[in-house]
């Protein structure tokens, strides 16, 4: 008993011929965000991070002081 499968067997062939049809790209509306930024500038935005992997500490005391 072979414990060997054929290249039909698992279904390998000649890649198409034809590339699949491209998405148009996303157009992104402009936006004014300075009111944004202005209410977030002394919010720290990061992700939430483990105290058993990651110190705290050391996060803290990397960050600039302001």
């Amino acid at each position: 008993m072979s414990h060997r499968f054929s290249r039909a067997d698992k279904g390998k062939g000649k890649a198409a011929l034809e590339p699949p049809a491209k998405r148009p790209p996303v157009h992104i509306p402009a936006t004014d965000n300075n009111a944004l930024i202005a209410a977030n500038k002394l919010t720290l935005i990061g992700r939430a991070t483990n105290p058993v992997l990651q110190r705290t500490r050391a996060v803290v005391d990397f960050l600039p002081q302001v």
